[in-house]
């Protein structure tokens, strides 16, 4: 468990469940499911988590006393301040950290008067792409347009970073699930290729799945699972190609890890190259490992 700051979501172990509590609680759940999904994926419960689990149900206006009151006995009775003790926090930094738990106290005895909105789903979030669809998009020097960038301001940005067509990406859809029961995710294997010209649907099929070094000791295999948008695809130039029928048992057994994650925006990971690729280009270029994905079709 890394901590780094005095701050209640300045360690891992808070950090990461704010990063997956922002997106489940959009999902229809009540107070007790949340917690019960909270008490499963963070076991250990920690003083951290007890304390960021309490924030963020006050935050979304979610009451749950039982949460509450857990934090505050974790204030009260100082065993936060002695946990963060034995990890070798300065008695000045225990001295901050005092201060800002006896403010979140404070806050937490009250409702919340301006909740955050939820934005709760009513339905699961409908998939955008299927099982087998193979698809193509642009790069340059192995990134991706940047999705995040909308039309108006496309001009400015890439006047300070410039991106300029020069190959053509592809992947493959091995799976689709739904995180949770609500949120579309897709385990996509990115395809090595070498050229700018488009595959066809048949040339799908002699792909093989791109291997990337890093600063592992071996190469990655680029399948992963993520999640994206429609306006993400477009921005991006996202085009399907076609649709190849996969083998989805092979693929449950062979990606069962990957099919566990969290998942992260496509973006991050449909680049061909590793980010670092311009530091250390001979140690991170692509890895000359055969891996066809037509062992994953039908």
């Amino acid at each position: 468990m890394g901590t780094w700051g005095v701050a209640l979501y300045q360690c891992d172990d808070a950090s990461d469940l704010r990063d997956d509590f922002r997106e489940v609680v959009r999902a229809p759940w009540d107070g007790e499911r949340l917690l019960g999904w909270a008490l499963e994926t963070y076991p250990d419960q920690s003083t951290d988590l007890k304390l960021a689990l309490a924030d963020l149900f006050w935050t979304y206006g979610i009451e749950q006393s039982g949460v509450r009151d857990t934090a505050l006995t974790v204030v009260d009775d100082g065993s936060d301040l002695e946990s963060k003790r034995r990890l070798g926090m300065s008695d000045r930094d225990l001295k901050r950290r005092a201060a800002i738990l006896d403010e979140l106290a404070a806050k937490w005895r009250n409702a919340n008067p301006k909740p955050r909105d939820r934005r709760m789903l009513k339905d699961p979030q409908p998939f955008l792409l299927r099982p087998g669809d193979c698809f193509t998009y642009p790069t340059s020097n192995g990134r991706v347009r940047n999705p995040y960038v909308t039309p108006a301001r496309e001009a400015g940005f890439y006047k300070n970073f410039p991106w300029e067509r020069d190959g053509c990406a592809a992947a493959i859809v091995l799976a689709c699930v739904h995180r949770y029961e609500t949120f579309a995710r897709y385990l996509v294997a990115v395809l090595r290729r070498q050229d700018d010209v488009e595959p066809t649907l048949e040339q799908f099929r002699g792909l093989s799945i791109l291997h990337s070094r890093t600063f592992a000791h071996e190469p990655e295999r680029r399948v992963h699972l993520v999640s994206t948008t429609r306006s993400h695809l477009k921005r991006m130039g996202v085009s399907v190609v076609g649709n190849l029928p996969v083998d989805s048992r092979h693929v449950e057994l062979t990606f069962a890890r990957e099919l566990k994650r969290r998942g992260r925006e496509f973006a991050n990971d449909a680049w061909t190259l590793p980010d670092t690729y311009r530091y250390d280009p001979e140690r991170l270029a692509p890895a000359d490992v055969t891996d066809p994905v037509a062992a994953f079709l039908a």
